[in-house]
């Protein structure tokens, strides 16, 4: 009965019997093994609990380091993403400036070259002038038909002449005079 219980795992059950003869003596060892066994148990028991306090602690420690780790991989990926927003924005603007840079060395070199246009087209039309001044000079009483083209030809020759000036004074560079300036002078010139 006793040996039931103890298997049973009832481990502070004890053998009452006090005979001295050998059932007596069998019953005292019993006792002292089962002392003994529960002893052992106890500080099984105990480490058993002492492990899991610190596997516990430990798992804690994990966790916590698990969480500062994930919240670094957010913070490292939130600024991942700035930067790399960053490098694109930064990027749009240098393709930007280099369009505009563009631009303006065409509208340079465009400006270069009607002034040069312009400068070379004066010469001929210069020449073509003469020779309607000379017409009308050395023509004075000529027919209708040539005075009314040789009008109509210096004409001609003055709109060529504007349109030159025109183009000269595009292509020319002019300086920004920066300064107050009256509001009410700006609207009546306008």
């Amino acid at each position: 009965n006793v040996a039931s219980l103890f298997e049973a795992g009832r481990l502070n059950t004890r053998a009452q019997l006090d005979s001295g003869d050998e059932l007596g003596q069998l019953a005292a060892t019993f006792n002292r093994m089962a002392a003994r066994l529960r002893l052992l148990v106890g500080n099984l028991e105990s480490q058993v609990e002492a492990r899991t306090s610190e596997i516990a602690a430990v798992n804690q420690k994990l966790l916590v380091e698990i969480d500062v780790r994930k919240k670094a991989e957010n913070k490292i990926s939130l600024y991942s993403q700035e930067l790399e927003d960053r490098v694109a924005k930064r990027t749009q603007q240098l393709v930007d400036a280099q369009e505009r840079s563009i631009r303006q060395e065409r509208l340079a070199a465009i400006g270069q070259l009607a002034g040069s246009m312009g400068h070379e087209l004066r010469n001929p039309i210069g020449v073509l002038s003469n020779a309607v001044y000379f017409l009308n000079a050395t023509l004075p009483d000529g027919d209708v038909k040539t005075q009314e083209f040789l009008d109509l030809m210096d004409s001609e020759i003055k709109n060529a002449n504007k349109i030159i000036s025109d183009l000269l004074d595009f292509a020319r560079i002019k300086s920004i005079d920066i300064g107050p300036t009256a509001v009410s002078e700006i609207i009546s010139k306008t």
